[in-house]
C-alpha cells in the first residue's frame, strides 16, 4: 500500500505542469491597477478657456479648483442642478455628487459650467 501511494505521488509530480510549482508574484489591488491604467486628459473649461491636465477618475471639482474655476453650489445634494456641468457638450455631471473625469480613450475634454 505504501509503495502504491509513493508511485501515485511521483506520477502526479512528473505529470504536473511546471506552472504548478512556480510561485506567482502578488498582484496589485484593483484600485492600483486602474490608477496605473488611467491616462492624462487635457481639460478645457469652455466658459473661460482655461486648460489643465487631469487624470482619468479624478474628481472634476478638484480639477476645477486647480484651474481656478469656481463652480457654484446651492443644495450640495444634486437636486437643484446648480453644480451641473456639460462634458464635451453632451453628458451632464453634478460636481457636488463627486463627478469624475470619465475613463476611456478620450485625451481631451471640454467642460461647460454655469457662471
Amino acid at each position: 500500500m505504501k509503495v502504491f501511494t509513493v508511485l501515485v505521488v511521483l506520477a502526479a509530480l512528473l505529470l504536473a505542469p511546471a506552472s504548478a510549482f512556480v510561485r506567482s508574484a502578488p498582484r496589485a489591488p484593483l484600485g492600483d491597477r486602474l490608477r496605473l491604467q488611467a491616462k492624462q486628459v487635457e481639460v478645457t473649461f469652455t466658459d473661460n478657456g482655461k486648460t489643465v491636465l487631469a487624470t482619468q477618475g479624478e474628481p472634476i471639482g478638484n480639477v476645477a479648483k486647480r484651474a481656478g474655476v469656481r463652480i457654484q453650489f446651492d443644495c450640495k445634494k444634486g437636486r437643484c442642478g446648480t453644480c451641473e456641468v456639460r462634458l464635451n457638450g453632451r453628458a451632464s455631471a453634478k460636481i457636488c455628487q463627486g463627478a469624475k473625469i470619465p475613463m476611456g480613450p478620450a485625451k481631451k475634454l471640454s467642460i461647460q459650467y454655469r457662471k
